[in-house]
């Protein structure tokens, strides 16, 4: 959020910007026109001018129940039944979406949880994610995906 140029002085204007990430496009949609919605009654209500630029994003990520199977069996089979955690991930909206919108082929989105301090699991791009295991396991996974897929 940028408002003004200088403390203690009411601003003439104020910008905000965000992302809103869903994860699916029903959801989206709702997001969307709940913004505008929000948008015009803070002018109602505030009797300011309220420019709303939505840009739609990459869509969600929708993973193939199928390939997400093939993932897990493929993972646990060349690192182990213990290396597989199913849980609740932040998969939101991702390049990921769109190279299998693009392209028209089914996939599976998931995180390397190679770094693990206690009971604290770091996924990608954390700063304490430990970098040679991490780019060991994330290539022992893809290949392992690739060969379960191919065989």
């Amino acid at each position: 959020m940028q408002v003004g140029t200088a403390v203690n002085i009411i601003a003439g204007q104020a910008t905000m910007s965000m992302n809103a990430r869903s994860y699916d496009m029903e959801s989206r949609e709702i997001t969307k026109r709940k913004l505008y919605d929000i948008a015009e009654e803070m002018e109602k209500i505030t009797d300011c001018k309220f420019d709303l630029e939505y840009v739609d994003g990459y869509e969600p990520i929708i993973n193939d129940p199928g390939i997400v199977d093939l993932v897990i069996s493929a993972c646990r089979k060349s690192m182990g039944n213990d290396s597989v955690k199913i849980g609740e991930y932040d998969e939101g909206s991702d390049d990921f979406s769109y190279y299998m919108n693009a392209t028209g082929t089914s996939g599976a989105y998931f995180f390397l949880l190679s770094g693990h301090e206690r009971e604290e699991c770091f996924v990608n791009h954390h700063p304490r994610l430990p970098g040679k295991k991490r780019h060991e396991i994330g290539v022992e996974s893809y290949l392992s995906v690739l060969m379960e897929y191919l065989n």
